[in-house]
């Protein structure tokens, strides 16, 4: 069964809310109008872990994951985001004061 909370609810009671998903490990949708809108995750503890958690919430990544499965060769972990990184824009730089 899928956990929910509307928006209201978790502005007033965001910090519980946020112990509960880190607790109970659970996904919570978080609700707009009763239409889902985002989805909050507990993050993992390892580092790589949540590199791979947000890796896979990436668009480009699937597309890209999507392109190689249905083309034969396989790509390494390093080829896959050396590709992703091809595809963002570049971060933007700081001034120096």
């Amino acid at each position: 069964m899928r956990r929910t909370v509307n928006i209201a609810e978790l502005k007033t009671h965001l910090s519980e809310v946020l112990d509960s998903v880190e607790q109970n490990q659970k996904p919570l949708v978080v609700t707009k109008r009763g239409r889902p809108t985002v989805v909050i995750l507990a993050a993992p503890e390892d580092s790589e872990d949540l590199d791979d958690l947000l890796l896979s919430c990436d668009p480009s990544f699937r597309d890209m994951l999507i392109r190689s499965l249905r083309s034969g060769p396989r790509l390494t972990r390093k080829q896959l985001e050396a590709e992703l990184d091809q595809d963002r824009p570049p971060k933007p730089r700081r001034r120096s004061r």
